[in-house]
């Protein structure tokens, strides 16, 4: 969990004064920036572990803005990510099998683990090509 420290109110342009918890969040977002940046240290900020209304997710969300990648994995349920328009910054929105939220977070990363190709699957893939190559499947 990411404790979140308090910010200057008049730091952010947010629509009104009281969404302190989205203010703290983009500081922390700055904080794990520069940490990435300068250790490569991950960072996760949990929705289900933090003080953020509805409300001040959407204004997040909306300061944050959309980036250009984003991919949906389907695995016990469905797992959506997005980078924001702030490159590092990733939404991640796990739903259960019968489509419930089970977990909301920003990930601080390059690119969440997620995406990444687990080491077993790759070698997996390597004998099944290896194996199509073979048997001149892998051909048209």
């Amino acid at each position: 969990m990411t404790t979140i420290l308090t910010t200057d109110d008049d730091a952010l342009n947010f629509p009104n004064r009281e969404n302190h918890s989205a203010k703290q969040i983009v500081f922390e977002i700055r904080r794990a920036l520069q940490q990435l940046l300068t250790s490569g240290e991950e960072r996760v900020i949990d929705f289900n572990c933090i003080r953020c209304d509805e409300k001040e997710e959407k204004q997040l969300r909306a300061f944050l803005g959309d980036g250009d990648v984003s991919a949906t994995i389907n695995i016990c349920g469905t797992c959506t990510l997005w980078e924001t328009s702030v490159h590092g910054v990733w939404w991640v929105i796990q739903k259960n099998s019968i489509g419930a939220i089970i977990a909301r977070a920003l990930h601080i990363s390059f690119a969440p683990d997620i995406l990444m190709a687990q080491h077993e699957d790759v070698e997996y893939s390597l004998y099944v090509l290896e194996r199509k190559i073979k048997s001149k499947e892998a051909f048209i």
